[in-house]
């Protein structure tokens, strides 16, 4: 994930935060080639039969610990706007699933009302 974000990812996301486009075309493509648009919706169904970033995760192996790896080296760019992009399109799926895994993983409490 850490060499998509380097090689594929940086370069556009810098572009496209000082032109204000869309994500380019080409991102997506080599996005969908490792299944990254799967993968941000978190584990389940969907994934089975998939190729996960070329092989190296079986769908029945990925977790919300890849998800979170996934997030993190994507926020590298450090270019909000295009960020945002990625975002937007997921939040209402799979974001309240993340954010409940996160605190699960960091041992975090939080209190409903």
């Amino acid at each position: 994930m850490c060499k998509f974000v380097d090689e594929v990812l940086y370069d556009d996301a810098q572009l496209r935060e000082e032109d204000v486009k869309r994500v380019s075309q080409h991102v997506l493509d080599a996005m969908a080639d490792l299944e990254l648009h799967a993968m941000r919706l978190a584990p389940g169904k969907h994934l089975k039969g998939r190729t996960l970033m070329g092989g190296l995760v079986k769908p029945e192996e990925f977790d919300y610990f890849h998800e979170l790896i996934i997030t993190q080296e994507m926020t590298r760019v450090g270019a909000r706007g295009y960020g945002t992009v990625f975002s937007a399109a997921w939040s209402s799926v799979s974001r309240p699933c993340s954010t409940l895994a996160l605190l699960s993983f960091s041992g975090a409490s939080f209190q409903t009302s």
